[in-house]
């Protein structure tokens, strides 16, 4: 026989499975030209969310774009300023911002990291989470930002078919990244970077997090270098 606590416990599982669910959904509907995710739920405005990004061992971090470098526990951020974004790879305004902030880096080396998390909207780009997972793929064999990058150059090119040239073209064993695609066995890293963006509300493609600052669409250098200077003081 079933006590009470089980089945307060039940139902509270279920109410917050639901409330998740419902968020999701309402979150990303149909956005305009900047990649707009949509306002939220009326519901989130009741409940106690996170302001601010985890940023975990799993995230891709980029210091020096010349060192391709990558952090693999979140101690390595500890003194430097992390720059987190949530990106989709087919968003126009996400390969627009690229070369910004790779001026940043560079301006900034060694004080200033990027990190990257996965917020693919298909709703308005249906490969966009297949994109997501075959980075992470390539990061699988320590290629992820060589993979982010051509991603993003040839962003308009971009087909079903064209994952496993790429991952061709940056010589990485074919056989164990089409195997780690066809499994989706990158699936849950995407999926948690894209919950997490649920829960900050955040509403667009791309969007920063610098600081206790947030930025929306394609930000210029002029506004993350005063964004910067003020957390070096």
């Amino acid at each position: 026989m079933r006590t009470p606590s089980f089945i307060i416990i039940v139902i509270v599982a279920l109410l917050l499975a639901g409330f998740v669910g419902i968020v999701a959904y309402y979150t990303f509907i149909p956005p305009d030209d900047r990649d707009q995710v949509t306002t939220e739920s009326d519901l989130v405005t009741t409940i106690a969310l996170p302001s601010r990004p985890i940023i975990r061992s799993t995230d891709p971090v980029r210091g020096d774009p010349a060192g391709r470098d990558q952090a693999t526990t979140e101690s390595d951020l500890v003194t430097a300023i992390a720059i987190v974004e949530f990106g989709d790879f087919f968003c126009p305004s996400c390969a627009e911002v690229e070369a910004t902030l790779k001026s940043v880096l560079e301006q900034y080396s060694g004080r200033v990291k990027l990190v990257w998390k996965d917020l693919p909207n298909t709703r308005l780009h249906p490969l966009a989470e297949k994109a997501a997972q075959a980075a992470r793929c390539a990061e699988e064999q320590g290629k992820f930002w060589e993979y982010h990058d051509l991603l993003f150059e040839r962003q308009t090119e971009l087909a079903e078919t064209s994952f496993i040239p790429l991952a061709q073209e940056l010589r990485l064993n074919t056989a164990t990244f089409e195997d780690c695609l066809k499994t989706e066995r990158t699936k849950d890293l995407v999926a948690r970077n894209f919950n997490e963006a649920i829960l900050l509300r955040v509403d667009a493609t791309p969007y920063f997090f610098i600081g206790e600052r947030k930025f929306s669409g394609a930000i210029d250098q002029n506004t993350v270098n005063q964004s910067i200077q003020e957390l070096l003081r």
